[in-house]
């Protein structure tokens, strides 16, 4: 995420994650003017992590399901 950011190949990131460790990686990106979208499970995810990003999605068991359906991997 750091290179493409640096080297201006992205303009949202996505992040499939629920640590608060990746916090800092959030304010760098945002330094840059990057979006962050962080992608999560309920109630598996740092409080301040979703407070950082800039947008956010649930991952549900029904979204894993319709890939398995799908054989998406």
């Amino acid at each position: 995420m750091l290179d493409d950011a640096v080297r201006n190949k992205l303009d949202v990131a996505i992040l499939l994650s629920g640590d608060g460790d990746f916090v800092p990686l959030v304010k760098k990106l945002h330094t840059w003017q990057k979006k962050v979208e962080l992608w999560y499970f309920e109630g598996q995810t740092a409080k301040r992590l979703k407070d950082s990003c800039d947008s956010l999605k649930v991952i549900s068991r029904t979204l894993i399901r319709r890939c398995e359906l799908r054989n998406i991997k």
